[in-house]
């Protein structure tokens, strides 16, 4: 394959790049197209030359991802409706124009093409609102949601759905999420993932935030919420007060726990030194002792078990190393799951489903995740 270009442009683009010596003007042929392609600063007639050609290889795969290629180059590209790897980088491409991006995505597929057409910073909001109006799971809807470009309106009508679903939870943690919305979703009074992401959400209004530890429940929503910097101070320790009431009149009932669980309990509060050890009187002192290390590795392991598998039910949860459920997965019924949606490839794809917690924010990226059973 040859690229029809002459020998003044192929030197000055090879001084400028550094592969070609000051005295050295012979068009040298194939060995340095693709380095010539690669290049930022390849004249931008030369890369729409190459895609001009229609071709799907390498050369049109890196004149498409060039930060120099023309946005009339790249529309071109699209305008083939393609779901190759030369639309799939003209997609991503910064220089993309918003109507070619909007022209992908009102074709309505659920490929690569449109995936990161939802996630390219000039896709204009009607076109990720209309891609939210038709309803459906996958990447591509999870992708608008995820944009900063994505409406207002767009966001308040995935919530108004009421699913616990990940394009749910994202629309509830994008930072343009109107406070409405998620005041509408908390004052559903569940201790759900959607809910957990917009009491977490900075947008989320404070009186929102102090219905929620209103409740007096020691969960995982009311955790997010008196973390939330909107929430009143007043509120906060009214909530962690009573919360320490319970956990006193549960002491004086003499709970027992291992040395190890206090430690770990006291070390995640900030009360109690690494080296510490010694329980409270009123606590067992029972249970395997174990290291500093091992503590760590136990503390930062999240376990996934699998509850219920036959024929169309499926049950499995994801446990903390206190052995709380962080996350559920029900995939016995016709609401989307994470399997429809495409996170999770099977039932043991542990690092499909550490990703999603990842970017849920139930796991950090140093966590480990390992099947409970």
């Amino acid at each position: 394959m040859k690229i029809k270009i002459s020998k003044n442009q192929w030197k000055a683009v090879g001084r400028k790049a550094g592969w070609m010596k000051q005295g050295q003007a012979a068009y040298t042929g194939l060995p340095n197209e693709t380095e010539m392609i690669k290049d930022p600063s390849c004249p931008p007639e030369v890369l729409q030359r190459v895609l001009e050609r229609g071709e799907d290889d390498y050369v049109s795969h890196n004149a498409a991802d060039n930060p120099n290629c023309p946005p009339e180059a790249l529309a071109m590209v699209l305008k083939r409706g393609n779901n190759n790897l030369v639309s799939y980088n003209a997609a991503a491409n910064r220089n993309c124009p918003a109507e070619a991006l909007k022209m992908v995505l009102e074709r309505g597929k659920d490929d690569l093409v449109s995936y990161v057409a939802t996630g390219n910073p000039n896709c204009p909001p009607e076109a990720l609102q209309k891609v939210l109006e038709r309803g459906k799971s996958g990447w591509v809807s999870l992708k608008a949601v995820m944009n900063h470009n994505c409406p207002v309106e767009a966001l308040k009508m995935v919530l108004e759905r009421g699913k616990d679903n990940g394009i749910s939870q994202f629309a509830a943690r994008n930072p343009s999420c109107p406070p409405e919305a998620l005041a509408m979703v908390l004052e559903r009074g569940k201790d759900d993932h959607v809910s957990r992401c917009a009491a977490d959400n900075r947008n989320c209004p404070a009186e929102a935030l102090q219905k929620v530890l209103e409740r007096e429940k020691d969960d995982w929503v009311s955790g997010n919420a008196a973390n939330n910097p909107n929430c009143p101070p007043e509120a906060r320790k009214e909530w962690m007060t009573k919360l320490h009431s319970a956990t006193t009149h549960a002491t004086n009932n003499q709970i027992k726990i291992s040395k190890n669980q206090w430690k770990a309990a006291g070390r995640k509060a900030g009360w109690m030194k690494t080296s510490q050890i010694t329980p409270d009187d009123g606590y067992a002192d029972g249970g395997e002792s174990y290291t500093d290390e091992e503590m760590d590795l136990m503390e930062n392991t999240f376990k996934y078990y699998i509850n219920l598998d036959e024929r169309s039910e499926f049950y499995a949860d994801v446990r903390d190393h206190t052995g709380k459920t962080v996350f559920e997965i029900k995939a016995n019924d016709e609401e989307d799951n994470i399997f429809a949606d495409g996170f999770m490839k099977h039932k043991n794809d542990l690092n499909g489903l550490k990703e999603y917690l990842v970017h849920l924010g139930i796991m950090q990226p140093t966590q480990r995740l390992i099947k409970g059973n």
